[in-house]
């Protein structure tokens, strides 16, 4: 239904990927997911999780703590000015 990897690296981690298969989507699986491991970064004392973001989720990271901390450019084919979002979760331990 949905799979997470959490790269760690120190005190920091980088959520690599965070997805759900449509037909799950809207149940509650990604946040669930999220706040798994964002509560095992908290335990193996990481200060901070950083994730690239496609624009249109950034609204549901953002509902889980994140913050917007750049922008990068990501084109693409039909889309030259395409932007992916770099966000931040503050861990709290």
């Amino acid at each position: 239904m949905g799979v997470c990897v959490l790269e760690c690296s120190g005190d920091c981690g980088s959520l690599e990927h965070l997805w759900i298969t449509p037909e799950h989507q809207g149940r509650g699986l990604g946040r669930a997911l999220a706040e798994q491991v964002l509560g095992d970064t908290a335990r193996r004392g990481i200060s901070a999780v950083e994730l690239e973001s496609d624009p249109d989720a950034e609204l549901f990271y953002a509902r889980l703590g994140a913050r917007r901390i750049a922008t990068l450019p990501a084109p693409m084919p039909g889309a030259p000015e395409r932007m992916l979002v770099r966000m931040e979760f503050g861990v709290r331990s």
